[in-house]
C-alpha cells in the first residue's frame, strides 16, 4: 500500500509539473476571452473591404446608416404600396455570408410573413423603400443586421446580403 501511495504522489508531481501557467497578459489575448471590440477590429476590415468593393458593382447604391441597395431596373408603378415599421410584410428571401453561404431562405417554399418592426436594423430601413412585386438586393454592414452577437450559424460581425421579395403587405 505505501508502494502505491509513494507511486501516486510521484504521479501527481508530474502531473503538476507538466501543467504549465499561463502568464496573465498571454491568458488575456486567448480568443475566449476577447471583448468583443477586439473581435470587431479583426472582423470589422474585412466588413469594410466587401462593402467599399460592393459598392462600385453597377446599380449599387447606399443610405446614410451604410444599408447598401440595388433597387430593380423596373420598379413598381408609382404610388404602389410600400411597407412601415407597423406593417406585416410576406416576402421571400434569400440570406447569404460574404463567402456564399446561404443561412437562410424561403426560396423554393411558402413565403414568410413577419412584422417589419420587429426585424433586424437593415431590414426595418430597406424594405420600407420597396414596393409590393418588387425585388432588391442588400448588403448589411454588421452594426444594421446582428452586431457583435452571432444568430444560428451567423457568426459576431457578419456582413449581411439578402435578396428580398415583397409579396405582400397585411
Amino acid at each position: 500500500m505505501k508502494k502505491f501511495a509513494a507511486l501516486a504522489m510521484i504521479v501527481s508531481a508530474f502531473a503538476l509539473a507538466a501543467c504549465e501557467k499561463i502568464p496573465a497578459e498571454q491568458a488575456a489575448e486567448t480568443p475566449e476571452t476577447a471583448t468583443p471590440a477586439q473581435e470587431s477590429t479583426a472582423v470589422a476590415p474585412t466588413a469594410d473591404t466587401f462593402l467599399a468593393d460592393n459598392l462600385k458593382n453597377p446599380g449599387w447604391g447606399q443610405t446614410a446608416s451604410g444599408l447598401q441597395f440595388k433597387a430593380p431596373e423596373q420598379r413598381a408603378a408609382e404610388g404602389a404600396s410600400q411597407p412601415t415599421l407597423s406593417s406585416m410584410v410576406t416576402i421571400h428571401y434569400e440570406g447569404k455570408l460574404t463567402n456564399g453561404e446561404i443561412f437562410d431562405s424561403s426560396k423554393g417554399g411558402q413565403p414568410a410573413t413577419f412584422p417589419l418592426g420587429g426585424l433586424i436594423p437593415g431590414w426595418q430601413e430597406g424594405v420600407p423603400m420597396m414596393r409590393v412585386g418588387e425585388t432588391w438586393n442588400f448588403a448589411l454592414p454588421p452594426h444594421l443586421g446582428y452586431g457583435d452577437r452571432s444568430a444560428g450559424t451567423i457568426p459576431p460581425n457578419s456582413t449581411l446580403l439578402f435578396e428580398i421579395q415583397l409579396l405582400e403587405i397585411k
